[in-house]
């Protein structure tokens, strides 16, 4: 059963490595100078742009038309646009690429993670970042109540979103949605984070 299942995922790689595609875009270096480069993205042949297979690492061609891998560790940010969408993935702890969803004071960041064959579901997360300082990891699987709590303890120095949630169905629907892992309200609770007085 161990060499069929890697067998199959040495296929799944082969298959997500030979459905690579060009695309144009910039690397923010650590000493902030930018580089014009083609980044050679995986794709999954039916669900689009491997995100999961980026995180970690992501080749691009430099001037020599040579395929080279850059880290985390060796980037503050990587830029392209897919589907009519701009794309940004900031270097996290030097360890991996985060997917900037909202920018301002409070950023948050999507995870891609569908799990390693023996989770059930899906463990991609949301992920707060208030200015330059740790990352929070809003409970995701929790009950409402925690999730709740949690979110405002954080959010407690903007009144005006934790205002919000005292509104007769704003609460269940935002700190419910957002803890189920929908994240539909996420965005909107941190933009209205950022134009905090």
């Amino acid at each position: 059963m161990g060499k069929k299942l890697l067998l199959f995922i040495i296929g799944l790689i082969s298959i997500i490595d030979a459905n690579a595609k060009k695309i144009d875009g910039i690397i923010v270096l650590k000493n902030d100078s930018i580089s014009h480069v083609t980044f050679n993205i995986p794709f999954y042949p039916l669900f689009g742009l491997w995100f999961e297979g980026i995180q970690g690492k992501i080749k691009y061609y430099n001037s020599a038309n040579e395929l080279i891998k850059l880290k985390p560790c060796q980037a503050k940010e990587i830029r392209f646009t897919y589907k009519d969408e701009d794309i940004r993935m900031l270097s996290c702890e030097d360890r991996i690429f985060l997917t900037l969803i909202v920018d301002g004071r409070l950023k948050l960041f999507y995870v891609y993670d569908r799990g390693n064959g023996r989770d059930e579901g899906n463990n991609s997360h949301w992920l707060l970042q208030k200015g330059d300082g740790g990352l929070f990891y809003p409970p995701q699987h929790e009950s409402d109540k925690k999730f709740e709590k949690e979110m405002k303890d954080y959010l407690s120095d903007c009144p005006e979103v934790i205002k919000k949630t005292e509104i007769p169905g704003y609460g269940h629907s935002v700190w419910g949605t957002f803890g189920g892992g929908f994240g539909f309200d996420i965005v909107e609770i941190v933009k209205e984070y950022n134009n905090c007085k």
